[in-house]
């Protein structure tokens, strides 16, 4: 069995071993990396395993298939919500809703749209969610564990909990008297909480399968700015390592790229239902529980799209280290024990001591024979890996990054103010809520969502 420690790689920075170089060019052993990873977000796959997110499952020898059981779990989570999904489109089509409440019902349907479109691409993307985690297996890249993932579980749970009870209690279901039985009203509090859990469990499961890139990035760069006297064979596990982690990207970008974008639509349609929703809150007392629950809401929603644009940043800035490490190889920089070692010599020196000095260089600093063998690959694969950076794709049309959030915040600032200024004006009245079952009594249903534009003048 291989040692759980090699001796030494070829990136050490005491330089040309040659049977570490030979070990260094074979492929990393495993060394338990899916286990690593497994184990760092155990929880986080249990809870996604309970709804149906995640229906992989890894067996004794390291061998991954699709769990029936799970799967029973993500048909039920899906029946559930296409039937929550059928049940907004039955009460939109049903009811003539106002303006002010198609704003309200506009958030709460694509959300439903959002998990309906989740669970399918789950259950066509299994394979490739299989191929992610046997490269992991293969590449020797572990994660740190954090410490803080149960809490941010649990507060995620808390949150859509509370969510959901501000909510129902808020909302007068009891006079939605076109439920066929009182007791069917209860169902509502199903789709409100998925809704919010849901997108926000997605978020988490899609930002634990991208740090394994970006610790494999920072693996790399430390190895790289460890380096002593560069050889073509660090160049060849350089170019080697970069093009795992390549593939390992592609194979995220496959599963992640559709949803992303579709959670980036999902973002915008809610950001700007509910601060349209806050802007045409009456500020009466009694409603006041309504403003503060769209605030809540609304930065909560910001909060975790700026997050997730904030781990493809990550990753970009992973990918800069790597290559200004390369860079710093090629312009033969030398690192701060390099400088430390000449730094009380002055004048002219003896040759002796310049011989000992340069030894003692070659292990302390990073050289490279500037226009030789060696400089011209390493320039030749840092090009290859300038044009081809490593990025989060949404739909492969943009790069997830701190500028996604920018021009989704100017979006829904846009569309925002086209909506406010859509809104009837006072002197016309909205229609009457009315349903089979004769004319429905909405006196008290959304009544803190009144329109507040002024009236038309005469």
């Amino acid at each position: 069995m291989r040692s759980q420690h090699p001796a030494r790689t070829s990136m050490d920075p005491r330089g040309g071993d040659e049977k570490a170089s030979s070990v260094e060019q074979e492929d990393p052993p495993p060394r338990d990396a899916a286990e690593s990873f497994m184990e760092t977000f155990r929880t986080l796959f249990a809870v996604a395993s309970c709804v149906g997110v995640h229906v992989v499952t890894r067996s004794r020898d390291g061998v991954y298939s699709v769990s029936p059981l799970k799967v029973v779990a993500a048909c039920a989570s899906l029946l559930g919500v296409t039937l929550q999904l059928a049940f907004i489109l039955d009460f939109v089509f049903v009811m003539e809703t106002s303006y002010d409440q198609q704003m309200v019902l506009a958030a709460f349907f694509f959300s439903v749209s959002f998990c309906f479109f989740t669970y399918l691409v789950w259950m066509k993307k299994s394979h490739t969610v299989m191929a992610f985690l046997t490269q992991v297996d293969g590449s020797g890249i572990t994660v740190d564990k954090n410490p803080t993932l149960l809490y941010v579980i649990l507060a995620t749970f808390a949150y859509s909990g509370t969510y959901t009870t501000c909510v129902y209690i808020m909302l007068p279901l009891d006079q939605l008297s076109f439920f066929w039985f009182e007791e069917l009203k209860y169902i509502l509090a199903i789709p409100i909480f998925y809704t919010s859990f849901i997108p926000s469990l997605l978020d988490l499961y899609m930002m634990s399968f991208l740090s394994v890139v970006v610790a494999g990035l920072r693996a790399v760069e430390v190895k790289t700015k460890g380096v002593g006297l560069w050889t073509s064979t660090h160049t060849s596990v350089l170019a080697g390592s970069w093009l795992r982690l390549l593939k390992l990207l592609d194979t995220f970008n496959d599963i992640f790229s559709y949803l992303l974008h579709v959670r980036q639509l999902l973002f915008l349609v809610q950001a700007i239902t509910l601060l349209f929703c806050m802007a045409s809150v009456q500020l009466e007392q009694r409603c006041v529980l309504y403003f503060l629950l769209l605030l809540g809401s609304t930065l909560e929603v910001v909060l975790r799209f700026f997050l997730v644009c904030v781990a493809g940043d990550r990753l970009l800035t992973a990918q800069e280290g790597v290559l200004e490490a390369v860079r710093d190889v090629l312009c033969g920089r030398r690192t701060s024990a390099f400088h430390a070692l000449t730094a009380h010599h002055t004048g002219p020196m003896p040759q002796a001591t310049t011989k000992s000095l340069l030894d003692q260089k070659n292990d302390a600093g990073m050289r490279i024979d500037i226009g030789g063998l060696e400089h011209l690959g390493l320039h030749n694969l840092l090009c290859r890996m300038e044009s081809k950076p490593l990025c989060v794709l949404t739909w492969g049309t943009s790069r997830l990054s701190g500028r996604t959030f920018v021009s989704c915040m100017g979006i829904v600032t846009t569309f925002l103010v086209v909506l406010l200024q859509l809104r009837p004006y006072l002197n016309q009245n909205q229609p009457t809520t009315t349903t089979w079952f004769g004319p429905f009594d909405d006196s008290n249903l959304f009544c803190c969502f009144r329109t507040m534009k002024f009236q038309r003048p005469t």
